[in-house]
């Protein structure tokens, strides 16, 4: 393979000189000695932008700066290093100037980009930067130092990298024939606003792809840009390109419910943390019965054991009400859309029927284990279904660590499918009250199954979750999700 073509790096600014110097000196530090670095001032309207290249012009021979004597805002900016500062048949870098690169940000970038011929364009993960964000959700937002040092605690489990539905213009390298063929902003988006969005829609129905190099890092503060004009340009320029584009919100829409790696929606539980379980009571009853006083008896217990390095939750429904008075002083988490948790480990006291409920597991955890009652409701031809069998079979494989309440079950699974499924075998632990004895509110469950039980527990916390295992789940409860006649 021949070796990749120089990347001229493009730096669009527009005062904020202290950023764009922070900008320059990471530059220096991690940028190839073989590219060229050119900041194009747009109109500032005193000579900081100058001050600050020239500042360290000396130790950073690849740098040069432009200055441009009417404002075009960032797409006229962009357009016009492209059209004029560019070396030819170069790749084009365009980075902000409120960004600090990181080490090998740039060769990772390159080297991901040409990977395959049909990659156009390449955005690194940020701190700050809409889906290439570490951690990529808003409710789990960090400081960049905490991003980046998540980010390299969970690069490694990520791919190297992936198709993306769009690129974000904080940073973005553009191969060089992309260029030559599409050009780079239109300037109906002028001064800025989706730009970005536009040029990746443009090249994608010529059949290239947006691309996430997910082992480079890039830091983003994001300054307020354009002041009052902001929000109106947000407003214009997003019907533009719905009215040109109009699979972009579709395909964004999918892209967050169905392919985002389960890998980044937990990765702010790779930070340190206090682990937390949540037992799922979801759909019990809201009465007494012997699944509920097994279930609350070994919830109780264990939490009592379990001591200040793990938070126990029980998961319940709010017309729950039986469950609610049991749990008195017990956390309780009703799953509520607008305080969703996630947790280090769902378990279910009980056996898992339906694709809907391991889903919701799965949603909340990345690890996520069961207790399996018995093969009665496949082995009775009366009870079972083809998709009952096919759902106990999945849901046992794809699920973290399964319990089973006597070697008998366990047996029984292994016989009937013809599979080696090792299970935890914990026997039934309640104690139930002695004969002529009023009943307690519920019985006190046995000390010693539930250390076993929680012993279990620590020892999935503590073991690496597998991402495969994780990702092969996910992408099943996503396919299921998305075509409603296979749910079970």
């Amino acid at each position: 393979m021949p070796a990749p073509p120089e990347v001229s790096i493009v730096v669009p600014a527009y005062g904020a000189a202290e950023e764009l110097l922070q900008c320059l000196r990471s530059l220096i530090k991690h940028a190839p000695a073989n590219c060229t670095v050119t900041v194009v001032d747009d109109a500032t309207p005193d000579d900081s932008v100058r001050v600050a290249c020239e500042s360290v012009l000396a130790g950073f021979p690849q740098l040069s700066y432009h200055r441009i004597e009417e404002n075009r805002g960032f797409v006229g900016a962009c357009n016009f290093a492209f059209e004029h500062l560019r070396k030819p048949g170069a790749d084009l870098l365009l980075l902000n100037s409120d960004t600090e690169v990181t080490e090998g940000f740039l060769e990772e970038m390159q080297g991901v980009l040409y990977l395959h011929d049909r990659h156009g364009v390449v955005t690194p993960r940020s701190n700050n930067a809409t889906i290439f964000s570490v951690p990529w959700s808003n409710r789990h937002m960090l400081p960049a130092a905490e991003s980046y040092e998540l980010w390299k605690r969970i690069r490694e489990l990520l791919p190297r990298y992936q198709v993306m539905p769009t690129a974000v213009g904080f940073c973005m390298l553009v191969k060089a024939e992309v260029l030559e063929r599409f050009g780079l902003f239109d300037e109906i988006y002028s001064p800025g606003y989706n730009e970005e969005n536009d040029f990746v829609c443009r090249i994608n129905r010529g059949g290239y792809s947006a691309i996430a190099a997910n082992r480079a890092y890039v830091f983003h503060s994001e300054r307020s840009s354009f002041g009052t004009r902001r929000r109106s340009l947000e407003i214009i320029n997003s019907q533009t390109l719905a009215d040109r584009y109009p699979e972009y919100d579709r395909k964004n829409a999918a892209y967050y419910e169905f392919l985002v790696d389960p890998v980044e929606i937990f990765a702010h539980l790779y930070a340190p943390h206090r682990h937390r379980i949540l037992f799922d009571l979801f759909d019990w009853p809201a009465e007494r019965s012997e699944s509920s006083v097994f279930a609350l008896g070994l919830f109780r217990e264990v939490s009592r054991l379990a001591g200040n390095d793990i938070e126990l939750f029980a998961g319940v429904r709010e017309s729950q009400t039986f469950f609610t008075n049991e749990l008195a002083g017990q956390q309780v988490y009703t799953d509520d859309p607008k305080a969703r948790m996630s947790f280090d480990l769902v378990f279910r006291p009980s056996q898992i029927f339906g694709w809907e409920e391991f889903s919701r597991m799965s949603r909340m955890a990345p690890r996520v284990s069961y207790l399996s009652l018995g093969l009665m409701g496949v082995r009775s031809d009366f009870l079972n279904s083809p998709a009952r069998q096919i759902l106990f079979l999945k849901v046992a494989e794809l699920s973290d660590c399964v319990f089973a309440v006597s070697e008998f079950a366990n047996a029984d699974f292994e016989a009937f499918y013809g599979t080696n499924m090792p299970m935890r075998v914990i026997p039934d632990g309640n104690l139930l009250p002695a004969s002529g004895q009023p009943a307690q509110p519920t019985p006190p469950y046995r000390q010693d199954s539930a250390q076993q039980y929680l012993a279990a527990f620590r020892e999935t916390l503590t073991t690496e979750v597998d991402v495969n295992r994780l990702r092969i789940r996910w992408a099943t409860l996503r396919m299921l999700e998305s075509l409603p006649s296979l749910k079970g």
